[in-house]
């Protein structure tokens, strides 16, 4: 864990600044496997949000498999991934194609947001 407390670290830099190097100590006295990893993570430009482009079905049926097909389209080009935060139980989300499924049954809930 760093202590941020100080001032010392930082988690972003602004335009044009540098840091210094830091040396971290770990201790692990119960000896538990311990990953440490460094790197920078830049984005050349603001990003801009990627955009649906197809519309949801706000409809479902009991019994009756829904589909849709998630399309969207990011004005920077960068490669998009899905992600289904929360949904019922269920339903799945393809996170390379954007395909959600879903078989809804009787216990689902009415309304879904």
């Amino acid at each position: 864990m760093a202590d941020r407390s100080r001032g010392g670290l930082s988690s972003e830099l602004a335009p044009g600044a540098s840091t210094l190097a830091y040396t971290v100590t770990v201790t692990n006295p119960l000896a538990q496997r311990l990953d440490v990893g460094a790197g920078v993570y830049a984005m050349p430009y603001p990003n801009q949000a990627p955009a649906f482009t197809a519309a949801p079905l706000t409809h479902a049926e009991v019994g009756v498999a829904y589909r849709y097909d998630a399309v969207a389209v990011d004005p920077d080009g960068t490669a998009i991934s899905y992600v289904l935060l929360q949904g019922p139980v269920g339903m799945t989300l393809d996170p390379d194609g954007g395909t959600l499924l879903w078989l809804p049954e009787a216990t689902s809930a009415r309304r879904l947001r």
